[in-house]
């Protein structure tokens, strides 16, 4: 995703949130290489594609609101998260009343399939709900209630393996519905 969103022309330069470390299996399904193993990941791709970055881990609601009001924009969170604890931090920061627009795209996925939700919040309107109103499953953090610095995403996906083609996937309808909303600032 990160490579593609290269190619588009932002009002502000985004900003890539990750503490994983690139481990070996990340080379099989991500953009890295084993010369990047040991490296951070949001740390290599805001180098080499030339965005900000945060090499750690948003924990808290506050970690976001922090990284959001660095920029004067219309907060955009794109989430291609791996654990249910970080969308219910985003969740709660889209509901945030102090944000009165808001958009969230949420992408995940496991082995065969995935899932891209669309977010918006206009002048504190809700327009397309949370994730985590549309779908139950997202609420589900009872087996596994760490926060996302205590798992990192290669232990994530051996546990629940992903197709390489899933992530793929994935990647390109939320490049497709980044690339409308910014260029035509509406979702059909």
């Amino acid at each position: 995703l990160i490579q593609m969103l290269s190619k588009l022309n932002f009002n502000t330069t985004p900003c890539i949130c990750d503490g994983d470390l690139i481990e070996y299996k990340n080379c099989l399904r991500q953009n890295f290489n084993k010369n990047e193993v040991g490296l951070n990941k949001a740390e290599v791709l805001g180098q080499k594609f030339n965005f900000n970055y945060v090499d750690s881990y948003i924990d808290n609601e506050d970690d976001l609101i922090e990284i959001l009001n660095q920029s004067n924009a219309i907060p955009f969170v794109v989430g291609c998260l791996d654990n249910n604890a970080t969308r219910k931090i985003v969740h709660n920061v889209f509901l945030n009343e102090t944000f009165k627009d808001f958009i969230w795209l949420d992408a995940g996925n496991s082995e065969r399939t995935g899932q891209v939700y669309v977010a918006i919040k206009e002048d504190n309107n809700i327009i397309c709900p949370s994730p985590l109103d549309i779908d139950y499953n997202l609420n589900i953090i009872t087996k596994d209630e760490r926060k996302p610095s205590d798992i990192s995403c290669a232990e994530q996906s051996e546990s629940k393996p992903q197709n390489v083609s899933v992530n793929i996937t994935s990647a390109t309808v939320l490049f497709d519905l980044i690339n409308i909303i910014l260029n035509n600032n509406v979702i059909l």
